[in-house]
């Protein structure tokens, strides 16, 4: 509930679809199903030019990923937006300014994560209502 309050009561708000990605990131982050992305799941290395692999819920390095339909590559500005959402309030998002492709990129592990994870979850309608760029 303090969630969302904590979203609803956030001032100035630059950019709005990704404030409701960050939502969607912390909520996931209650939830338990958040991804960890300190490192690979079979040998701890770091991640960037790995792969998430939504259905397991696993990340891999490159050496370690394997092929699948719905893996999303990682990249260092992915991985340090979501290190960024992990470690500080759902507030500090309200003021950030992050590039279309990387929006999308995180848009895409929220929606698998929540799709695999998630009972009855459905892409929400309400992402209708915001304009795109």
């Amino acid at each position: 509930v303090d969630l969302v309050f904590e979203y609803l009561e956030a001032p100035g708000v630059a950019d709005p679809v990704f404030f409701f990605l960050a939502f969607e990131w912390k909520l996931l982050t209650v939830l338990g199903a958040s991804p960890d992305l300190e490192g690979c799941a079979a040998c701890g290395e770091k991640l960037d030019g790995g792969f998430y692999h939504p259905e397991e819920g696993l990340c891999a390095c490159a050496a370690h990923t394997q092929a699948a339909p719905r893996r999303i590559k990682l990249n260092a500005d992915l991985i340090s937006i979501i290190r960024a959402l992990d470690e500080g309030p759902l507030a500090a998002s309200a003021g950030a300014n992050v590039s279309h492709d990387t929006r999308k990129d995180l848009g895409g592990v929220i929606h698998w994560t929540y799709t695999f994870h998630v009972n009855n979850y459905r892409l929400p309608e309400s992402l209708k209502l915001i304009p795109r760029e």
